[in-house]
Parts: structure tokens; sequence; C-alpha cells
């Protein structure tokens, strides 16, 4: 089964935006914490002089935890400018086809062939907007690039074939 695919780079990234695993708010909001956090641990430090225990340990543990979040803001934006970039270099092919054969999923992109073969696909996500592989390369087909027929007709025999390989 081949379905050709109406794809734009904004449906992928309308996807990500929507998927909590991928939001972008929630790091940013602990990092704010953790700057006032930060703060507060400072001044504590600086006004107690090192005095009393009470304090300076919960400070320091304050001083810990910023650094974990900092650390944690740091991954996420690498991972966006990743997004981004791949986001532009898939926006460079002008078509796309998605192949479903019985050894591989098949998605050519101006004749560049990148298979996902069914012995690595663990499981297979399906909701209404969007189709997604778990496979080591990953694979997020969004249903915009396709009629709700061939939509249809893809998660029909992706879940075959997966339960296919699970028997």
């Amino acid at each position: 089964m081949t379905i050709t695919l109406q794809f734009e780079p904004k449906q992928l990234w309308d996807i990500y935006k929507e998927n909590p695993n991928y939001r972008y708010s929630t790091p940013f909001r602990h990092f704010f914490t953790a700057v006032v956090l930060l703060a507060i641990s400072l001044l504590a430090i600086n006004y107690f002089d090192l005095v009393n225990d009470l304090v300076v340990l919960p400070a320091i543990g304050f001083l810990i935890y910023c650094i974990v979040l900092v650390s944690q803001i740091q991954s996420v934006w690498q991972n966006r400018r990743k997004l981004k970039k791949y986001l532009k270099e898939i926006a460079q092919y002008s078509s796309y086809t998605l192949g479903i054969y019985e050894d591989m999923i098949l998605l050519k992109m101006d004749g560049e062939e990148h298979p996902f073969y069914w012995q690595k696909i663990k499981t297979a996500t399906i909701t209404d907007k969007y189709l997604t592989l778990n496979h080591p390369e990953g694979l997020i087909i969004p249903k915009a690039s396709m009629s709700s027929e061939d939509f249809g007709r893809a998660t029909r025999r992706i879940n075959q074939r997966l339960k296919e390989k699970l028997s």
C-alpha cells in the first residue's frame, strides 16, 4: 500500500507543541522558580553568614536544585534547536510517499528512501491528529498530511502488522 503525503513542517511543529513530552513552557517556569530560590538561598547564606546550619543546609539544597533545573532547561533548548533544524531539512523536499509493506514501512522524500523495519518497531501510537511509530529513528505522520480515508487505511494496516508481529 502506498500513500502520497501532502506534508508541511508546520503540521509536525503543531504536534510537538501539543505533545506533553515536548512542552517548552514547564522547564522555563521551573527556571524562573530556580532563579528565585537561588536568590533566596544566596541572601540566606549572606545574611546568616554561615552561622546557622538550619538556614545554610536548605540554602545549599536549593543551589543544587537550581543547577539540576538549569541542566534540564539546556537539554530542552538543544532538543528544540534539533527539531527546528530537522524541520528545515525536510521542508526542502517536494514529494513525500509512505509505503506500508510486509517487511517495512518506507518513507520516500524526493526519491530518498528511509526504511522503518517491522522488527525494530515496538509500538504505534495513533491519535485523531497523528500516527507515531516507536522506532529507534522515530516516525510521526500527521493526519493532516493525507486524506482521512488514507489515514484510516494506514492505521488499520499498521495495527494489523503489529498484531501479526506479536503473535
